[in-house]
């Protein structure tokens, strides 16, 4: 047993090594004199966001980009607060931003949830790029500008770029919460950085309209509760990995909320977990069995620490390995106060992440008012 388990999490230790330097690989993007010309459509499905449709409106207003060449597109998903009327209301009080403002609604009850949603409002964009963020999101000012200066400097039609989260409370919830995205957000710029990209987030999302189209759009994913934004790039990657990149600016973070509790979190979670069983992407494979396996192995190592010193040597090693790459992620967001409370969150992880992944494949969760099932 002790040589299966120092196995498995010395193979893990070996691919959070290579994303760390995946993640040292990628090059922050220097803001350049780009001539401003992409032409941009931002999509937001909402619903039920009433709460944080006001933070997102005021700041899709301040975006710093020619109003001519980007529109926002609106859809709600079957919203039964007063989501539509703060977007109306927003509207009529700022003329100029209702000029390139368009509200949709999904109409019918069997086409819904996000990528519904989604196509519904690429169908109506007129713009060369889809921009996708979530309603309970904050854009940052410039975000337009650094997605042109990529699109215009390296010609890409997929492109992944950062979001973080904002900071709730001084909960535990929170901090492990933050710790976590941090570990998501780290591995996914190592991915970037070794050009074997298997996460993204669709908060922060741009992709050519016309190759959505060519490549078929959400077909295939329809009945996945997530998934618009890996399965999308699982499909641009299988098309022409050179035409998919990723935005490493801190002029193009995206922040969104953080859970407020730890019922909403698990559901969160077992949503984006479920989309697992639809990867073709033999790296995010490898990866998601690699963690799942190191964290399960970690939990069975527990009772063997003291029989191996070699066992015992490799656990440290994880754990030092896995603050490595949080490490960087948060220095990158400017988040480094969190790492105080690393040792606390790590003990958890792995029960954490042994139960998200078997009861994603298992058990119904809920999400926006709706039972979702893998």
């Amino acid at each position: 047993m002790i040589p299966i388990l120092t196995g498995i999490i010395a193979i893990y230790c070996l691919i959070i090594l290579v994303l760390i330097v995946g993640f040292l690989k990628i090059l922050p993007q220097r803001t350049s004199k780009t001539i401003q010309k992409t032409t941009f459509s931002i999509c937001i499905p909402f619903r039920n966001e009433a709460e944080n449709l006001p933070a997102l409106l005021d700041s899709l207003s301040a975006l710093n980009y020619p109003d001519s060449l980007f529109e926002i597109i609106f859809i709600d998903d079957h919203s039964k607060d007063n989501s539509v009327e703060i977007i109306t209301g927003f509207c009529q009080k700022n003329a100029v931003f209702q000029s390139k403002m368009i509200l949709l609604s999904q109409k019918s009850i069997a086409k819904s949830g996000k990528k519904a949603a989604l196509s519904l409002a690429i169908e109506h964009a007129k713009n060369d790029y889809i921009l996708t963020t979530d309603a309970d999101c904050i854009v940052p000012q410039n975000w337009l500008i650094e997605f042109n200066c990529f699109i215009q400097n390296h010609k890409k039609k997929f492109i992944a770029a950062p979001v973080m989260l904002f900071k709730t409370s001084s909960s535990f919830l929170n901090l492990f919460q933050q710790l976590d995205f941090l570990s998501l957000q780290g591995a996914t710029m190592g991915a970037f950085g070794i050009k074997k990209p298997f996460l993204c987030n669709g908060a922060n999302l741009a992709f050519c309209r016309s190759d959505f189209f060519r490549l078929g759009g959400y077909t295939g994913n329809e009945d996945i509760a997530s998934g618009d934004d890996l399965l999308m790039m699982q499909k641009f990657l299988e098309d022409n990995p050179d035409i998919v990149g990723y935005l490493k600016s801190k002029n193009s973070i995206v922040k969104t909320q953080a859970q407020t509790s730890w019922h909403q979190l698990i559901n969160q979670r077992k949503r984006w977990a479920a989309k697992a069983s639809k990867y073709k992407n033999r790296v995010a494979m490898l990866v998601s069995w690699a963690v799942f396996l190191a964290n399960f192995a970690f939990i069975l190592a527990i009772f063997y620490l003291k029989t191996s010193v070699f066992l015992t040597s490799i656990v440290l090693f994880k754990i030092l390995i896995d603050f490595v790459i949080i490490a960087l992620a948060a220095s990158f967001f400017g988040k480094k106060s969190y790492l105080f409370g690393y040792l606390g969150s790590f003990l958890i992880y792995p029960f954490f992440t042994i139960y998200i992944a078997v009861s994603s494949q298992f058990q119904s969760f809920d999400w926006k008012g709706r039972g979702l099932r893998k």
